[in-house]
């Protein structure tokens, strides 16, 4: 497929080099910086770069990979710019494809892909690329034009309904971002008690409760005091805890009935 990026995203550059291995093409790169757009085509290794002033026709697909505040302001910038047939795709996990408004009225498809995957490293993004489930939806062809893409990037995907993005988006942002917190925490913890340099300890340890889950599903993957009842332990550990975070006194209490429930199938 012909593909064009508005936008110079982390995200757009890792699926575009991906798509363009899978002999997909890059036609025009979009950004208000020249500079930007240059950028992200030597990146690439392919494409024309360009700014919106400068902007010639576009067919194809487009990629909409701007910050998801800027997304409907782009697109009004761009859709007379836009060939009828074209599909419009963003990539966030908050937003569906219906904020491309007048889509159908201008005889455009659209559709959303939101990778789950961290992109906080470009390198690290492209060689995980392969295993990255995306959330999909869209109107029937823009949907259909999307799940080909994703085809060719993990062939890993589930299809979401237009008023599930949200809830869908807050399901990742807990089970990524809320443990990079809890990270944060463990971090802080391990350091007061001497260990230097943790991330290679706490890393190993995160993988191996994502694998357990994998294979066990959440509640078979619990594990520690609260899982075998060792209530002295909990109590002492939140005494430390509490000592370290005054400020989320609170929070230890809250995690550890959190954990209970889940240990007797009330949550």
């Amino acid at each position: 497929m012909e593909l064009n990026v508005l936008g110079t995203s982390k995200v757009a550059l890792v699926i575009c080099k991906r798509l363009v291995e899978r002999s997909h093409t890059v036609r025009f790169v979009v950004s208000r910086s020249k500079e930007n757009a240059q950028r992200f085509v030597e990146d690439l290794g392919e494409g024309v770069a360009t700014t919106y002033e400068e902007l010639e026709m576009l067919s194809g697909v487009v990629f909409v990979a701007v910050p998801d505040s800027v997304i409907a302001q782009v697109y009004e910038w761009t859709k007379d710019k836009i060939l009828p047939g074209t599909c419009l795709i963003h990539f966030s996990g908050f937003h569906s494809s219906e904020i491309f408004a007048d889509a159908e009225k201008l005889g455009f498809h659209r559709a959303s892909m939101h990778p789950n995957l961290s992109f906080a490293d470009p390198t690290v993004a492209l060689l995980n690329l392969s295993n990255c489930i995306f959330g999909v939806e869209g109107d029937p062809e823009g949907l259909k034009t999307a799940i080909k893409l994703v085809e060719d990037i993990s062939n890993k995907y589930v299809v979401l309904s237009e008023d599930g993005k949200i809830g869908y988006h807050l399901a990742a942002v807990v089970c990524s971002n809320f443990v990079v917190g809890l990270a944060a925490l463990a971090e802080k913890i391990y350091e007061e008690s001497g260990v230097e340099d943790p991330r290679e300890l706490m890393s190993n340890l995160i993988d191996s409760v994502a694998q357990n889950i994998k294979i066990k599903g959440v509640a078979g993957s619990l594990t520690g005091p609260v899982a075998r009842g060792d209530w002295e332990v909990v109590k002492k550990e939140g005494e430390l805890f509490k000592s370290i975070f005054p400020q989320f006194t609170a929070f230890y209490d809250q995690m550890v009935e959190l954990l209970r429930r889940l240990k007797e199938g009330r949550l």
